[in-house]
């Protein structure tokens, strides 16, 4: 079971290749939902990473309108591709693109918020033929049919990963709103805002619940459970279940030393460190 993170910042190469991670996601932000580079300073990661042994990934996951994968197209035509092994994809749109445009890349398919039934999952598989090389499953889908969905994908030569650690997204818009919250009618503060990635707590006014990360980009306003997603004391259970990758999202204010603890669990698992970490 290998270690999957994304990476931000030239000084994290040094941690992840100490914790033996070996695939590397990349967010520009134009093509990512909360991605921070520009296409040069991916590029310039890149080369770092494969200098030091680890797999760039190029992230494109953002959802889109036609004006917004119009725009989306044009970034990805400055793209050099012989850095990036595979580009991971959300929206159709985005899949096919690469499919007809870039057949020699191949395409890691994000179905984290549908296709939960093996019938979905196939079609998929069928469609991009060759073009797939792993899918990445919904955090609803029960441990039993995770268990037979990664026995299907193995016979598929095709690898699945799933989330080990992160947030969870609770709710999505590609509409701006916090903006219009935080600075009222100042419009240039507003889009100073949406060029970012921003974040406040929010709380319900239909329940005591409060704390509730909201995170607003260019590409919309997304909301997050007060409590990260944590498998790692299940590790021996994802092994047995035949899991290929473990993504480790630190993109939110987690240490990233973290991920050399996370990468002692998978090689010596301990139940009671795993607990005590959490």
């Amino acid at each position: 079971m290998k270690i999957v993170t994304y990476l931000e910042k030239n000084s994290d190469l040094k941690i992840y290749q100490a914790a033996n991670v070996s695939e590397v996601i990349l967010g520009v932000k134009d093509l990512s939902r909360f991605g921070k580079l520009t296409v040069e300073e991916a590029h310039a990661l890149a080369k770092e990473a494969i200098a030091l042994g680890m797999k760039p990934v190029l992230e494109w996951d953002v959802l889109m309108t036609q004006n917004v994968f119009a725009e989306a197209i044009t970034v990805m035509e400055s793209i050099d591709f012989s850095l990036f092994s595979e580009v991971r994809t959300q929206d159709p749109g985005a899949t096919e693109w690469i499919k007809t445009n870039r057949p020699e890349t191949k395409i890691a398919l994000m179905l984290e918020t549908g296709n939960h039934n093996w019938t979905g999952i196939e079609k998929w598989c069928d469609y991009l033929g060759a073009s797939l090389s792993k899918v990445v499953l919904s955090l609803e889908l029960p441990y039993e049919k995770l268990t037979d969905y990664a026995q299907k994908l193995k016979q598929k030569n095709i690898r699945l990963e799933f989330l080990g650690l992160g947030r969870i997204l609770l709710f999505y818009t590609p509409r701006s709103l916090l903006a219009p919250v935080v600075f009222d009618h100042d419009d240039e503060k507003k889009q100073t805002m949406r060029s970012d990635v921003t974040e406040y707590l929010a709380s319900s006014e239909e329940s005591p619940h409060k704390g509730f990360p909201v995170v607003e980009t260019k590409h919309g306003t997304f909301m997050f459970h007060v409590k990260d997603h944590w498998l790692m004391e299940h590790v021996e259970e994802l092994k047995t279940m035949g899991l290929d990758d473990l993504s480790i999202d630190l993109r939110f204010g987690t240490e990233t030393n973290l991920i050399q603890d996370v990468s002692n669990l998978v090689a010596n698992f301990s139940k009671e460190k795993a607990l005590e970490l959490k």
